[in-house]
């Protein structure tokens, strides 16, 4: 997910762009695929002087008539600003504006959430406006590319080593023949030899005497042994496609050998290491309970009903009594980065050319009202914000897209709009994500989710003690966890908030850790509003694949970034464990000194 920099979602037609006088400042190219400090500072000149004009009707295609004397103007105050600013200190960090001798700049923080890096691909949107950054050897991609050694089987390690060893005797060899030929030469024997050219010893007759001996012996090499050798793996490799039981029960696929090495491997695995989502499980997530206000919820996917626990009757979110649930559903609905786009797009940029695209650009603005009657698609970078929302949609609470930070949400056939100020993105220090934004009554609202290690602690009021007891009751379902929270702002702390967010974004060292700290010194004294568990399910013969593994030998390492209680059931669910195994608990570690100190201790 990639996001406009905050101020120039003003610049909306190509004939903004057509003026820009802007530049880029960003750090030195580098290998860190998950920060970017820069500073886009763009002059400030939207006065415009007689007889000067920027856009104005003409017989052009795209209406934009150029003006020769203001380009010529502003590019004459834009040099000169930016020679003012490389002489010039910065100003004070409060202030947005910058000295540049007379004229201003506004100075529009970058970071990695702006970034495009090379290789990736254009979705959700037709078109975008674009600055080329690092080009060539300079891109993330290029500095993160290195020479690797190249990778050989064991055994055609061990021929080399075998033939290393025969090539050295083949040297030996003829390095003794030469060297007793030459002792025979210069014995008595060939005094009598009359019938024996003489030869004189020299340098070439050296040289084509070794290569003589080297021509007898050479036979010592087993030249044929590699290409028996290929061709008994290659013919091993084919019973990989031969193999029914190695076919796909749903196509009918053979299995794929894509190097005829694999088959004399795989005997030779001591270790396998394996992410738990995507790889042992279909990374199709489905909502199954909720936690709302202490109480426990269950969740039908089927009929599309919420129910409480050990009650039959389902819950109605448009009820005044259900106010609760609504608003918990709510959140989630806002709380989210996902992209919204109907079926009737969809087709329509699949089918469309890029030339129709662009010229419908030129022409008319599309359209990107939505109603609560179309067929929505929900695109999102976290599978588990996309079972969330669908869930949410279930329940008559949709979510129906943006358009210039507007959120609308149809909730129970009612139209509700929301005006998002900042996403505060998810990061691995603090767990969770969250939104800011404002009601129509005027409420500021912080909606926060992630995980409960992170929000619970922080939470002051509403349901903390239960949310957590469901929580530890959804991990040994196996299911994963989150906690949601809000938090009510006034414009005082909104406006200070924002204060020091232009002012962090717009430093150059150490932007991302002050901006984390910043993200959590306002994520603080929250509302806990409940939890939410998520089923992520096995893949279809995960269990026997592991216990199999398991009895020949192969030590399993599972990757996952669940609570303890989800690892334990996922495990004991996929095969790793057995329930009559001893479990070893080894948590909260913050250092490998006492990591290491403990398990030395351990009997």
């Amino acid at each position: 997910m990639r996001y406009c920099p905050p101020g120039l979602p003003k610049l909306k037609n190509p004939s903004d762009f057509y003026h820009l006088n802007a530049v880029m400042e960003c750090e030195q190219a580098n290998t860190n695929l998950y920060s970017f400090n820069g500073n886009l500072l763009i002059l400030q000149a939207q006065v415009v002087y007689p007889g000067d004009s920027v856009t104005s009707k003409t017989s052009k295609e795209n209406g934009v008539s150029t003006s020769e004397s203001l380009s010529k103007r502003l590019g004459k105050a834009l040099k000169d600003s930016i020679r003012s600013r490389l002489s010039t200190k910065f100003a004070d960090d409060d202030d947005d504006e910058l000295p540049s001798g007379g004229s201003k700049f506004l100075q529009i923080p970058i970071t990695m959430e702006n970034m495009l890096l090379r290789g990736t691909k254009l979705k959700n949107t037709d078109y975008i406006y674009g600055l080329v950054v690092y080009t060539g050897v300079d891109t993330r991609l290029a500095q993160n590319s290195k020479e690797i050694n190249a990778k050989f089987p064991t055994a055609d390690r061990s021929i080399n080593s075998f033939l290393l060893v025969v090539m050295g005797f083949l040297v030996l060899m003829v390095t003794l023949y030469t060297s007793l030929h030459f002792v025979w030469l210069r014995s008595d024997v060939l005094e009598a030899a009359w019938y024996l050219p003489a030869n004189s010893i020299n340098v070439l007759y050296t040289v084509e005497t070794a290569f003589a001996y080297l021509v007898l012996f050479y036979y010592i090499v087993p030249l044929s042994l590699y290409v028996t050798i290929e061709l008994q793996t290659f013919f091993g490799s084919m019973y990989f496609v031969w193999d029914n039981e190695m076919r796909c029960p749903v196509t009918g696929t053979p299995a794929l050998c894509n190097t005829s090495d694999l088959n004399e491997e795989l005997g030779q695995i001591e270790y396998l290491f394996s992410d738990k989502t995507g790889t042992l499980t279909e990374n199709i997530m489905q909502f199954r309970h909720c936690s709302i206000n202490g109480i426990r919820y269950m969740y039908n996917k089927e009929s599309e009903t919420l129910f409480p626990q050990n009650q039959f009757t389902p819950v109605e979110l448009q009820d005044s009594e259900n106010s609760d649930v609504r608003n918990f559903f709510k959140t989630l609905a806002l709380c989210h980065t996902v992209q919204v786009i109907t079926q009737e797009q969809l087709k329509k940029r699949i089918s469309g050319s890029r030339r129709k695209q662009q010229v419908k650009r030129e022409t008319s603005p599309e359209t990107n009202s939505i109603t609560p009657s179309d067929h929505l698609e929900f695109q999102a970078s976290s599978p588990d914000e996309l079972a969330l929302l669908e869930s949410c949609a279930e329940l008559h609470v949709r979510f129906l897209g943006d358009q210039n930070e507007i959120l609308t949400l149809s909730v129970c056939g009612k139209i509700e709009k929301f005006k998002r100020h900042y996403v505060l993105e998810f990061d691995a220090d603090r767990k969770c994500m969250s939104v800011i934004l404002e009601n129509d009554d005027g409420e500021i609202w912080l909606l926060t989710k992630g995980a409960e290690s992170t929000i619970l602690p922080n939470g002051v009021a509403g349901s903390i003690e239960k949310s957590n007891q469901h929580v530890d009751e959804f991990a040994q379902l196996g299911l994963r966890t989150l906690a949601v929270a809000k938090k009510q702002l006034t414009r005082e702390e909104l406006d200070k908030f924002t204060k020091k967010l232009n002012k962090t974004r717009r430093l150059v060292k150490d932007r991302e850790e002050k901006m984390r700290e910043l993200y959590k010194s306002i994520e603080t004294n929250l509302y806990i509003l409940g939890a939410t568990g998520v089923e992520d399910q096995l893949q279809h013969g995960v269990q026997d694949t592991l216990i199999a593994l398991s009895r020949a030998g192969i030590r399993i390492w599972v990757l996952t970034g669940d609570k303890v209680e989800t690892a334990v059931n996922v495990a004991i669910a996929c095969g790793l464990l057995l329930p009559s195994s001893v479990q070893m608990k080894i948590t909260n570690f913050k250092s490998g000194h006492d990591l290491k100190e403990h398990l030395l201790n351990v009997e």
